[in-house]
């Protein structure tokens, strides 16, 4: 039985950059959808660097009252200059909810928990920080979020949640209107991490095999910034049947363009998150820095993630001068499985693969 009743005000806290933000939505949704909480009493405040607004960039603006999110850089200096705005915030909710990270440190959480006492007053409770001597909780960091309130997820559609208004739609099926007939997969082969790019030449063949295979619409997509990276990538394909898309749609429209595509290829990243909440079968390509499973998209119908077993790992790095784990990556292993997919084949799996010498670089 849920813990949350329909009359709770409960204020969501997350270090949150875009990705981080969308692993909570089927939280979020179980909130709104299991637990009858109406949106005017759910509020976040969040935590990032990068001055991104994960709320309405993911609900849009207007889906939640603006009043309930405030968004703040993760140091002491962040926390003290918006300490009124902080602890005003936290006066209109009941219920402080802290979502952390599966195998967040006990530092990690002490430092936080302190913070986070004397910004919203000592006196308030803060709910999910976990026993720091109890064995953690599930690695996914789609089921932790649950596991913290030891409940059981409903199947939920994340599109009737985001509610994607007909202008949002309507240049997203514009675009996908005009290409071809056949497959359209998207790919994601860059990363703001240099350690999870997936080597380029190995997409520059994957993709040469979905195309002659399957005739496949290639989409590149990614940030603004991945343009540069993107370009690299179609022009060694040529340009034949590739369409570099970076920063041409919202994260909400990219969430509603992923959702008529028939697979997506990528590194470990946000929008491997975006194809988890639009259904969209995923093949995810992965470094072993966190245990094999954590980032997983669990919450796709189809997907798998895959990374080499490297004996470092998990590692944490966020910096890796020869990330094997990842480089080491056969295309043909990762073809098979994008081919299995294309074909409609039920797969749900998080793989750590034995490195063999000879796909090391």
């Amino acid at each position: 039985m849920s813990s949350f009743k329909p009359t709770d005000k409960v204020l969501l806290i997350r270090s949150a950059a875009i990705g981080d933000f969308l692993v909570c939505v089927p939280f979020v949704a179980h909130l709104i959808n299991d637990c009858g909480i109406p949106r005017e009493n759910i509020g976040f405040f969040i935590l990032n660097d990068f001055g991104q607004n994960s709320v309405e960039m993911t609900f849009g603006k207007g889906y939640f009252p603006s009043s309930n999110y405030l968004v703040v850089p993760p140091r002491p200096s962040g926390i003290l200059t918006n300490m009124a705005a902080i602890r005003s915030l936290g006066n209109r909710f009941h219920r402080l909810c802290y979502l952390p990270f599966c195998n967040e440190s006990k530092f990690s959480l002490l430092k936080k928990r302190f913070a986070f006492s004397l910004a919203f007053g000592t006196s308030r409770n803060i709910e999910g920080f976990h026993d720091y001597d109890a064995p953690c909780i599930s690695p996914s960091q789609y089921d932790s979020l649950f596991d913290l309130y030891d409940l059981k997820p409903s199947p939920a559609r994340y599109l009737d949640l985001l509610k994607l208004d007909g202008s949002e739609w309507l240049g997203v099926n514009d675009f996908l209107d005009s290409l071809p007939l056949g497959p359209k997969v998207a790919l994601y082969p860059n990363s703001k991490l240099a350690m999870k790019v997936w080597p380029i030449e190995k997409y520059v063949s994957l993709a040469r095999s979905l195309r002659e295979r399957f005739n496949a619409s290639l989409l590149l997509i990614g940030a603004k910034e991945d343009g540069v990276y993107n370009q690299r990538l179609a022009s060694a394909l040529g340009g034949r049947g590739i369409w570099d898309i970076a920063g041409r749609f919202t994260i909400r429209q990219t969430i509603a363009l992923l959702s008529r595509l028939d697979l997506i290829v990528g590194n470990d990243g946000a929008p491997l998150h975006m194809a988890a909440l639009a259904g969209t079968p995923i093949v995810g390509l992965y470094t072993h820095k966190a245990p094999t499973g954590m980032w997983a998209p669990t919450v796709a119908t189809r997907f798998v993630t895959l990374e080499g077993n490297a004996s470092c790992g998990p590692c944490g790095l966020t910096e890796c001068e020869d990330p094997y784990c990842l480089t080491s990556l056969d295309v043909l292993m990762v073809f098979k499985y994008c081919h299995d997919m294309l074909l409609g084949n039920f797969i749900r799996e998080s793989r750590a693969i034995d490195i063999l010498p000879e796909n090391l670089q």
